[in-house]
């Protein structure tokens, strides 16, 4: 009798069981929209695809860093949220690392590449190289691979993501033997900047800005005439780019990014989920939507190997998961950025082209 009571009690425990909570984190309103809801497809298609062992609850922060702050701030005092993935852009994931690391709470960042997202952090992790890594691939590739040596650029100081890779971007196009022939910041009074760059005849214009910005730089440059090879980073992977500048790919304009992920690449994985996602949203995956799906699956390996019942349970894992395949390919995590290839594409009027994949060191 006293053992059938025990067992009782073991299954009532069972079924008032909490289960895990993970809150991702996205700007679904406001500029920086567009990519919020590609990482939101990602991470619906995550939920009917694996049926994960936690619960997923998205937070609207409305491209708003007061918002993010607020929201962040309360998930981490509720106990049931056991990690945080997103935002997406640098500049939140910056202000939101901090604050993960501050209220000792995982949180990983599919898409953010500046260096300092992860550096010194203990609790933090990214699903992308860092700007550090792509900076020094796409100067490599305009020098070695293009043959080009006169650069212009354009770039938002203020903003991470932009003043960051335009670093190292320019030591290493330096280094490689290329020049710098101007430097021009985003903001009003685009024409007159594109006429005072168009005087220093660069070959190519190196523009790391988020699509929106991407978007209004080549519509000024077309309209006044000034079309050397542009040259963008991962910010600027979306379809929107195909498709407003149709007319002009691989006529009057050339444009080649960086792109961790790309749909068309003949890997049997990244096809069949390319097909799957597809079918269920009549549109290919963005870059944003799958390393999005990828960041949960990397959260969703530690639940394959064991109860987790705590952050410090989860971060323990995280911590000795160095190897890790997943739909954008394989990961090898050094620290709490992985070591992941760096496609250049070209963008015709057919779509994203791959032209070559750059090993990060």
């Amino acid at each position: 009798m006293r053992y059938l009571f025990l067992a009782v009690l073991f299954f009532l425990g069972c079924g008032n069981e909490k289960i895990p909570k993970v809150a991702v984190l996205l700007p679904l309103s406001g500029k920086y929209s567009s990519y919020g809801k590609d990482a939101e497809a990602g991470i619906k298609f995550f939920i009917k695809k694996q049926n994960p062992p936690f619960e997923i609850k998205i937070f609207n922060f409305k491209s708003d860093s007061q918002i993010l702050s607020k929201t962040l701030l309360e998930i981490s005092k509720n106990e049931e949220f056991l990690c945080v993935a997103g935002p997406l852009t640098s500049r939140f994931s910056l202000l939101a690392s901090n604050l993960a690391e501050k209220n000792n709470i995982p949180l990983i960042s599919p898409t953010a590449t500046n260096p300092e997202i992860t550096k010194d952090k203990k609790w933090i992790f990214r699903m992308i190289y860092s700007d550090d890594e792509q900076g020094r691939a796409l100067a490599k590739f305009v020098r070695e691979y293009l043959g080009l040596e006169r650069a212009g650029i354009f770039y938002v100081k203020k903003d991470p993501y932009s003043s960051v890779l335009t670093q190292f971007f320019k030591e290493t196009f330096e280094k490689e033997g290329g020049k710098i022939v101007g430097v021009e910041e985003f903001e009003e009074g685009i024409d007159l900047k594109i006429a005072s760059l168009r005087k220093t005849k660069p070959q190519i214009l190196f523009a790391p800005l988020y699509l929106e910005n991407a978007v209004h730089l080549i519509e000024r440059c077309i309209e006044n005439k000034f079309t050397p090879v542009f040259i963008g980073g991962d910010g600027w992977y979306s379809h929107e780019i195909v498709e407003r500048f149709r007319n002009y790919l691989d006529k009057e304009i050339k444009v080649f990014i960086s792109s961790p992920f790309h749909p068309d690449r003949k890997i049997e994985e990244i096809k069949d989920f390319v097909d799957e996602f597809e079918i269920e949203y009549g549109r290919k995956p963005a870059t944003v939507s799958a390393l999005s799906y990828d960041a949960l699956l990397f959260i969703n390996e530690c639940f394959k190997n064991k109860r987790i019942y705590t952050r410090k349970d989860l971060l323990s894992c995280m911590e000795k998961l160095k190897e890790f395949n997943g739909i954008t390919g394989k990961y090898s995590f050094k620290g709490h950025t992985p070591k992941k290839e760096i496609w250049i594409l070209k963008v015709s009027q057919k779509g994203f082209e791959t032209v070559l994949g750059i090993e990060t060191e």
